[in-house]
């Protein structure tokens, strides 16, 4: 699978999709200079503000 956030290509490998059902990816700093990337699950409290990473924004 192949996902294109924001201008940044993610390849999925297949047997991590069913992993990842239901999530929604996003990429954050953690501390200044550190990048990772996150999974949020769709039913987690911080969707309701955007995620971890957005700034409120909805994906």
């Amino acid at each position: 699978m192949k996902l294109d956030l924001e201008g940044v290509a993610v390849l999925i490998g297949g047997e991590s999709q069913e992993l990842l059902f239901d999530t929604v990816p996003d990429f954050v700093e953690l501390n200044p200079g550190e990048f990772t990337f996150v999974f949020i699950p769709t039913s987690h409290p911080s969707r309701a503000s955007g995620g971890c990473g957005s700034k409120g924004a909805s994906h």
